[in-house]
Protein backbone atom coordinates (compact mmCIF):
# COMPACT_ATOMS: atom_id res chain seq x y z
CA UNK A 1 0.00 0.00 0.00
CA UNK A 2 1.14 3.52 -0.78
CA UNK A 3 0.81 6.54 1.47
CA UNK A 4 0.63 9.63 -0.70
CA UNK A 5 3.17 12.37 0.02
CA UNK A 6 0.30 14.67 1.04
CA UNK A 7 -0.39 12.30 3.95
CA UNK A 8 -3.47 10.50 2.57
CA UNK A 9 -3.24 7.03 4.10
CA UNK A 10 -5.83 5.27 2.00
CA UNK A 11 -5.27 1.91 0.38
CA UNK A 12 -3.48 2.87 -2.84
CA UNK A 13 -1.80 0.04 -4.70
CA UNK A 14 1.36 1.14 -6.46
CA UNK A 15 4.17 -0.01 -8.73
CA UNK A 16 7.65 1.52 -8.38
CA UNK A 17 9.46 1.49 -11.73
CA UNK A 18 13.14 2.35 -11.93
CA UNK A 19 14.07 4.29 -15.06
CA UNK A 20 17.70 4.64 -16.11
CA UNK A 21 18.45 7.76 -18.15
CA UNK A 22 21.59 7.50 -20.30
CA UNK A 23 21.52 10.96 -21.91
CA UNK A 24 20.67 14.33 -20.33
CA UNK A 25 17.71 16.24 -21.70
CA UNK A 26 13.97 16.74 -21.55
CA UNK A 27 11.88 13.60 -21.33
CA UNK A 28 8.13 13.05 -21.50
CA UNK A 29 6.63 10.28 -19.39
CA UNK A 30 2.99 9.31 -19.74
CA UNK A 31 0.66 6.59 -18.48
CA UNK A 32 -1.91 4.74 -20.58
CA UNK A 33 -4.72 2.83 -18.90
CA UNK A 34 -8.48 2.48 -18.64
CA UNK A 35 -8.18 3.41 -14.94
CA UNK A 36 -7.55 6.87 -13.48
CA UNK A 37 -3.77 6.97 -12.90
CA UNK A 38 -1.63 9.12 -10.61
CA UNK A 39 2.15 9.35 -10.91
CA UNK A 40 5.04 10.39 -8.69
CA UNK A 41 8.56 10.89 -10.01
CA UNK A 42 11.42 10.45 -7.55
CA UNK A 43 15.14 10.94 -7.42
CA UNK A 44 15.18 8.14 -4.82
CA UNK A 45 11.99 6.46 -3.66
CA UNK A 46 11.72 5.58 0.02
CA UNK A 47 8.47 3.61 0.57
CA UNK A 48 8.43 4.36 4.29
CA UNK A 49 8.80 8.11 3.65
CA UNK A 50 6.97 8.94 0.37
CA UNK A 51 7.28 12.76 0.64
CA UNK A 52 11.07 12.53 0.61
CA UNK A 53 12.86 13.03 -2.73
CA UNK A 54 9.72 13.48 -4.85
CA UNK A 55 10.56 15.65 -7.87
CA UNK A 56 7.12 15.88 -9.47
CA UNK A 57 3.65 14.39 -9.24
CA UNK A 58 0.70 14.51 -11.58
CA UNK A 59 -2.85 13.31 -11.94
CA UNK A 60 -4.49 14.24 -15.25
CA UNK A 61 -2.07 16.30 -17.39
CA UNK A 62 -1.90 13.46 -19.95
CA UNK A 63 -5.62 13.69 -20.68
CA UNK A 64 -8.16 10.90 -20.23
CA UNK A 65 -7.26 10.67 -16.50
CA UNK A 66 -3.59 9.85 -17.16
CA UNK A 67 -0.44 11.35 -15.67
CA UNK A 68 2.15 13.15 -17.78
CA UNK A 69 5.54 14.62 -16.94
CA UNK A 70 7.87 16.76 -19.03
CA UNK A 71 11.07 17.03 -17.06
CA UNK A 72 14.77 17.71 -17.57
CA UNK A 73 16.72 14.65 -16.44
CA UNK A 74 20.38 13.82 -15.90
CA UNK A 75 21.96 10.46 -16.73
CA UNK A 76 21.14 8.59 -13.51
CA UNK A 77 18.49 6.21 -12.15
CA UNK A 78 15.10 7.63 -11.15
CA UNK A 79 11.96 5.96 -9.81
CA UNK A 80 8.48 6.43 -11.20
CA UNK A 81 5.71 5.39 -8.82
CA UNK A 82 2.55 4.57 -10.73
CA UNK A 83 -0.59 4.44 -8.62
CA UNK A 84 -4.28 5.22 -8.95
CA UNK A 85 -6.30 8.31 -8.17
CA UNK A 86 -8.98 6.32 -6.37
CA UNK A 87 -8.41 4.00 -3.41
CA UNK A 88 -8.66 0.20 -3.65
CA UNK A 89 -8.26 0.06 -7.45
CA UNK A 90 -5.99 -2.19 -9.50
CA UNK A 91 -5.62 -2.65 -13.23
CA UNK A 92 -3.35 -2.79 -16.22
CA UNK A 93 -1.33 0.19 -17.40
CA UNK A 94 1.60 1.02 -19.64
CA UNK A 95 4.19 3.78 -19.55
CA UNK A 96 5.62 5.60 -22.56
CA UNK A 97 8.85 7.61 -22.31
CA UNK A 98 10.12 9.83 -25.12
CA UNK A 99 13.25 11.97 -25.14
CA UNK A 100 16.69 12.44 -26.66
CA UNK A 101 17.68 8.80 -26.03
CA UNK A 102 16.10 5.50 -25.14
CA UNK A 103 15.68 4.65 -21.47
CA UNK A 104 15.96 1.38 -19.56
CA UNK A 105 13.23 0.18 -17.21
CA UNK A 106 14.23 -1.91 -14.17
Amino acid sequence: MFQRPNGDRGVYYYKPIQIFISTSGYYEIQSFSNIDMFGYFYLYFMPLNPPMNVLMFDDDSGGDEQFYFRISLDPIMYTLVATTYEKNITGLFSIMVTGPASVTFH
